[in-house]
């Protein structure tokens, strides 16, 4: 891990923030698309102060829900308060029922 704290301090990265890059490079598993508490996390990051946090968070988000992209109006490069307000309406689809989707009957 140190490499990657290494790496990613030029560009001011705690490790925490370098962990969660990490973690963001990885796909998440199936179960998880199910799961409120993933889209917690993501529109969480959708906020963070670094632009390759949002960025990624964006990914993932952007292949669970492509329509929230068209609702809220998002981007990572999106200063705020126009980005807190996109990430409101976004996160509003979760607190709506749209999200998450429904597991697919077995």
């Amino acid at each position: 891990m140190t490499g990657v704290v290494r790496i990613t301090s030029q560009e001011d990265y705690t490790e925490t923030q370098a962990d969660l890059i990490l973690e963001l490079l990885h796909n998440y598993a199936p179960a998880d698309i199910y799961k409120a508490t993933t889209y917690q996390a993501l529109f969480k990051y959708l906020g963070d102060e670094k632009l390759a946090i949002r960025a990624l968070a964006f990914f993932h988000l952007a292949q669970f829900d492509p329509a929230g992209i068209g609702v809220s109006k998002y981007s990572p490069d999106l200063e705020d308060p126009e980005r807190s307000r996109a990430i409101e309406r976004w996160r509003k689809r979760l607190t709506e029922g749209r999200l998450p989707p429904k597991p697919p009957k077995q």
